[in-house]
């Protein structure tokens, strides 16, 4: 029932190939001759024509749009002209590509604007004369309530939305006809201005190689040009899209010195960088977005320091996506040759998160990349069954981790900040904004409570200024330490030998029940009365994993457990007796979670087999269906809490060693957003909200078993 069989789109492998083939045949597309612009991204283009393509069908008329809410200034250098969303420390920058924007599984309603400062609608294609190319869906879809909506949801937050002026151009040839629209910058500067309605800035993506256009004008000269009228029409915030080798290459396409000038940051397309490197091979897989040399000569490192004069403008541009390729198999080497004919792919990274329980893949391994050890980027390979490709298969993409590295490198080297394309190729992707919020968030105060522990917590409140935590010690008894509104009591030993962590609740003032198995895998309870511990008493079970539990009355608890067949399992007590188990089906793979947030309603949360997180309710007269919820969780319990009637808030321990919280507000779920650093949160959480603080108290035991306190 919890199984969640991923699907790779159709758009994955077969409309993300690229447009230009290499010479030499392996279905890579070749960097532009001419010895300049020779980082410029193919799957700019790719995503381009997806745009130009796509049929997205009647859509709303738009909405009316409000203003955005005042910001907090960012703490980026050279910032003061452009602040970002108040709970970042840089500027972070994300794609939104038009034929994706309305999915429900990786459209912007997915989307953690908390952890963005600007959003990049991308696009609005520009024809040779000037004029705005209004029949596809990037025109279409600015025109419909979904961009309204968009731009409402951003500006709740405070994030900016920029509309993306788009002309790419592959090589030579097909530059001449941009000379033409950079001609024709005022027909261009006037349309745009009439098509903003609500958005904040401009960004610009025109994307071609260094030509002298027909009357003897360099075409990166245009290009300035073009950019400084923008500039002096004063359409907001400015941004240009730019190579991540067009620093260092003084004759190419862009000059950076000049535009620097004319705008207020320099998005720097830190990928698409495979097709530029020709180690160890010209048609060898390798990494879109390398950190460092020296076997990938280009890489995000040498960009960051080719841009090191412009750092306080430089939004270091990464992908959400990686590449895959048919190679030599079985067991592919690292960095193997790419097949003729070859079915070269830029992948999205929802993709690739579940590749290895799609039933189409067998033999998948999967390793970080020794060739950029300091990046850590992931290598796959894997036998891909899929009747259009039936190929072995190699795939290098970014995970948390390896974006993680270099969101490290933005913050060493005082960027204005990060960039992701695109956004949708990373959906709600928990782990994802776990990264950018650990790396440019605002940092929580933590409090350490001392002790040492041997499991994760548990945490029940039974008035305002209350809180109770529980957790199993070293010698297996378990500890209890009190806050009564002043400050914490110091750990006291209740006794017992336990084999799991614990679970907790109150049904009422000065009550406290609390849960554990015991070395036989029965389910223990003990209770505070008011005045005294009752003693361990058991209730018999077959528990395999912690319980959980949840009280929606006086006189009422849930109690819920894995059992030895892996399904959910519930007792009751009603005030007066304790009922038998009763099975509710599914198949966890770890100890679950449980709360009321009022009378006779209880919301059950668990791991599943896809490592996601997954939810069941009662609802006052029957058990729900299960519910996929998404993420990415370790083997751990995830931690519910309630703050309001239809309020949840659930908190997992991400696969990165990350605090993840999603937020269902009685209407919708939130998107995952990240708590705290990774290295804090070695056993999964707790949490508890106090009656009337509409907020959330989380637990957790860190590295030194030590507990760990955190106010979300």
């Amino acid at each position: 029932m919890l199984r969640a069989r991923p699907l790779i789109m159709a758009i994955a492998v077969a409309a993300l190939l690229p447009a230009t083939a290499s010479a030499a045949g392996d279905g890579r597309p070749a960097p532009p001759a001419g010895g300049h612009d020779s980082t410029k991204p193919w799957i700019m283009q790719q995503a381009s024509d997806e745009v130009s393509s796509a049929r997205v069908g009647q859509l709303p008329a738009r909405g009316p749009v409000a203003p955005i809410r005042a910001r907090a200034a960012s703490g980026a250098a050279g910032s003061a002209a452009a602040p970002a969303a108040p709970a970042l420390e840089r500027e972070v920058l994300g794609f939104a590509k038009a034929d994706s924007l309305n999915d429900p599984a990786v459209g912007f309603r997915t989307w953690n604007f908390s952890l963005l400062s600007d959003v990049a609608y991308f696009g609005i294609h520009v024809n040779p004369d000037g004029t705005l190319v209004n029949t596809d869906s990037g025109w279409s879809v600015w025109q419909s309530s979904v961009a309204s909506d968009l731009i409402n949801t951003a500006h709740a937050s405070g994030v900016r939305v920029l509309l993306t002026l788009e002309f790419l151009a592959s090589d030579q040839t097909t530059s001449l006809p941009m000379c033409q629209a950079l001609d024709s910058r005022q027909t261009t500067i006037d349309a745009v201005a009439g098509q903003l309605k609500g958005a904040d800035g401009i960004d610009v993506d025109y994307e071609g190689v260094e030509v002298t256009c027909p009357d003897g004008v360099a075409i990166r000269t245009k290009l300035a040009q073009f950019v400084q009228a923008l500039r002096a029409r004063n359409l907001g915030y400015l941004v240009i899209d730019t190579y991540a080798g067009s620093a260092e290459d003084s004759g190419g396409f862009f000059d950076i010195p000049s535009l620097a000038g004319s705008v207020d940051a320099l998005f720097v397309m830190a990928y698409g960088l495979e097709s530029s490197n020709n180690n160890p091979c010209a048609t060898c897989m390798m990494p879109t977005s390398p950190l460092g040399g020296p076997t990938y000569g280009w890489n995000a490192t040498r960009a960051a320091n080719g841009y090191a004069p412009w750092a306080s403008q430089v939004i270091m541009g990464l992908p959400n996506y990686g590449v895959a390729g048919c190679v030599q198999g079985p067991n592919p080497q690292a960095n193997a040759p790419v097949l003729k004919p070859s079915r070269y792919a830029g992948v999205p990274y929802t993709v690739f998160r579940t590749l290895g329980s799609d039933p189409a893949v067998s033999a998948y391994q999967t390793n970080r990349d020794a060739q950029d050890p300091s990046g850590q980027e992931m290598i796959s390979t894997y036998l891909d069954s899929d009747p259009s490709l039936n190929c072995y298969r190699e795939a290098y993409w970014d995970d948390q981790a390896s974006l993680t590295r270099k969101y490290d490198l933005v913050n060493q080297r005082n960027l204005r900040g990060a960039g992701l394309f695109t956004l949708d190729y990373g959906g709600g992707s928990p782990e994802l904004w776990g990264a950018l919020a650990l790396a440019f968030g605002t940092a929580p105060n933590f409090q350490p409570l001392g002790g040492g522990f041997t499991s994760s917590p548990a945490a029940s409140s039974w008035a305002a200024n209350r809180l109770d935590v529980f957790a199993r010690g070293l010698d297996n008894q378990m500890y209890h330490s009190g806050w009564n509104g002043t400050s914490w009591s110091g750990w006291e030993g209740l006794g017992g030998s336990f084999t799991s962590a614990p679970a907790a609740v109150s049904w009422g003032p000065n009550r406290i029940d609390v849960f554990a198995r015991g070395r036989d895998n029965a389910l223990w309870h003990d209770a505070w009365t008011g005045s005294a511990w009752s003693g361990w008493q058991s209730l018999g079970g077959a528990l395999t994993e912690a319980p959980a539990v949840s009280s929606w009355a006086n006189g009422r608890l849930d109690v819920f457990a894995r059992s030895t067949d892996n399904g959910l399992w519930h007792i009751a007590w009603n005030g007066s007796a304790w009922s038998g188990w009763q099975g509710l089906g599914g198949i966890l793979t770890a100890a679950p979670g449980a709360v009321s947030w009022g009378p006779d309603r209880i919301d059950v949360f668990g791991r599943g087999t896809d490592a996601a997180l997954w939810h069941i309710a009662w609802t006052g007269s029957a058990w729900s269906g299960w519910q996929g919820l998404g993420g990415g969780m370790t083997a751990s319990a995830p931690a519910p809490a309630s703050t309001a009637v239809n309020h949840l808030d659930v908190f997992i321990p991400g696969l990165d060693g990350g605090l993840y919280h999603r937020v269902w507000d009685g209407t919708a779920w939130s998107a995952f957003n990240g708590l705290g650093p990774p290295t804090l949160w070695h056993l999964g959480p707790a949490t508890v909200s106090q009656a009337g603080s509409g907020r959330t108290d989380v637990f957790a035991v860190g590295p030194d078993n030590a507990m760990w306190h955190v106010v979300s």
